[in-house]
């Protein structure tokens, strides 16, 4: 009797339980993507998303000073006092070099800039995974092993049920 009750819960969880909640929810999600990718072949076209970027370079600005060896007229025995201004400018960078009596001041300016980038992804609309047969054929499976433990469990009541009945014969 213990083995009945015993090869009744068995059966009874093989039954009730095919697959966790999320994996069944999963698989039914999949197929009707792949029913309706086939009814409507146009949501499988690639879509192409444009991400449009600015970056903000600000102006660097940088200066020093150094004392330059005093040239000394060796004639006159005199300091010479040059006063020397030269700037450079290419695109958009400034350098300024002065030179007044022996001190040499340098400057360098870089203008502010700003850099626009457009950069184009191409993305898949729907992702398509066709249905492997074990997936096709997984709930007809479940059926047929449901019907063969019900099967055997009623066989085996029903030699019970058989063995009554001839006792009252």
């Amino acid at each position: 009797m213990l083995q009945k009750i015993v090869f009744f819960w068995i059966t009874a969880l093989l039954i009730s339980s095919c697959c966790t909640t999320r994996i069944c929810k999963v698989d039914r999600a999949n197929k009707k993507i792949h029913e309706l990718t086939e009814k409507y072949p146009e949501l499988t076209r690639q879509d192409t998303i444009v991400v449009k970027d600015t970056i903000k370079i600000e102006s660097v600005v940088a200066d020093t000073s150094f004392v330059d060896p005093v040239l000394i007229d060796t004639i006159a025995g005199n300091v010479i006092n040059k006063t020397d201004t030269i700037v450079v400018v290419k695109d958009k960078i400034k350098i300024k070099y002065v030179r007044q009596d022996s001190i040499v001041y340098l400057s360098g300016e870089c203008e502010g800039d700003t850099i626009y980038l457009e950069k184009e992804i191409p993305v898949e609309k729907v992702i398509i995974r066709e249905p492997t047969f074990a997936e096709k054929t997984k709930g007809w499976t479940w059926l047929l092993i449901a019907i063969a433990i019900c099967g055997l469990v009623a066989r085996m009541y029903l030699k019970d049920i058989t063995k009554i009945f001839k006792f009252f014969k």
